[in-house]
Order: structure tokens, then C-alpha cells, then sequence
């Protein structure tokens, strides 16, 4: 493992995050929702790639910083990985872009399944629900367990139960 490459990795999410403040969750420093989504989906055998991409998933919503960026900075398997998890105008277009980009590389899907369990858990931490959660959580188990990734998606489903 690149320990330099994961650490540059980490510190430009942190500052491109910088400003960034989580609205409503239990984490006030927005680095920690990428930190904790990097760790699950490690925790589902992630690669180095996919850590990676973890860390950067939400910096083409959030920043200035376009897919160019971060091919130019990191490599372009990564930056297909961050392009695939970036959410489009609805939750049906995202839903369709991270669908056709798993088709190509998996990873895209374990990163969003990664990305939705953190999230679902910290609704689920704050006694809240997120119609928007039980909407479209039930998509990406569908599709986790496609590309073979049924621990990942069974646990998703069982946190958006809790939030019925």
C-alpha cells in the first residue's frame, strides 16, 4: 500500500472539505462521513483504489474541483471511481449513472453501498428518518447484490428498517 498516495489523497479531501459542515449529522467535520465510508467499505474488502475514492466521493458535489482535477492529481481509475458516485439532479439519474458505471467497474457500487450504510447509520444515530433513504436505499441493495456484494446490501437494507 502507497501510504504517501493515500495520505495526499486524505489531505486534499480534507481541505477541499474544509468549509464543510454536516447539517445534520452526528459529525461536525465533514472529513469524517469520507473517513467512516472509506472504513465500511475496507470493511466489505475495499482496495486501495476504493479507499481512495472513498475519501474523495463527495468533492466533485461539494467543491470547485472538476473530474480533471482529480485525474490529473490522483489517476484516472480514480477519478472513474469518484465520477461514478457523483450525484446527478434526481435520485433516478444518480441511481442510473452509478448502475452503468458498476457495469464497468463494481467498485463504484460498493463505494455508494458504503457511502448510504453511513449515512442510514447516522440517520439512524439521530432518531431521524430520511424519506430519501427509504426511497432509494432499496435500489442499491437490488444492485449491490448484482455485483456480488450481499453483506454490504444486507446490511444497508437492515439499517433502512430501522428507519421505517
Amino acid at each position: 500500500m502507497n501510504l504517501e498516495k493515500l495520505f495526499k489523497v486524505y489531505e486534499f479531501a480534507k481541505q477541499t472539505n474544509k468549509s464543510r459542515v454536516q447539517k445534520w449529522a452526528i459529525e461536525p467535520d465533514y472529513i469524517l462521513h469520507p473517513i467512516n465510508v472509506a472504513r465500511i467499505a475496507k470493511a466489505y474488502n475495499g482496495d486501495i483504489a476504493t479507499i481512495h475514492a472513498c475519501l474523495l466521493h463527495d468533492v466533485l458535489n461539494n467543491t470547485p474541483v472538476n473530474i480533471n482535477d482529480i485525474k490529473y492529481l490522483f489517476d484516472k481509475e480514480i477519478a472513474f471511481l469518484v465520477d461514478g458516485v457523483t450525484i446527478l439532479e434526481t435520485p433516478e439519474k444518480t441511481f442510473g449513472k452509478v448502475k452503468s458505471f458498476s457495469k464497468e467497474d463494481k467498485r463504484v457500487c460498493l463505494i455508494k453501498l458504503a457511502d448510504l450504510i453511513h449515512h442510514t447509520l447516522t440517520t439512524n444515530s439521530l432518531g431521524g428518518t430520511h424519506l430519501n433513504y427509504l426511497q432509494i436505499n432499496p435500489w442499491y441493495v437490488a444492485l449491490g447484490k448484482c455485483f456480488g456484494y450481499d453483506p454490504a446490501s444486507n446490511r444497508l437494507d437492515e439499517l433502512t428498517q430501522l428507519l421505517v
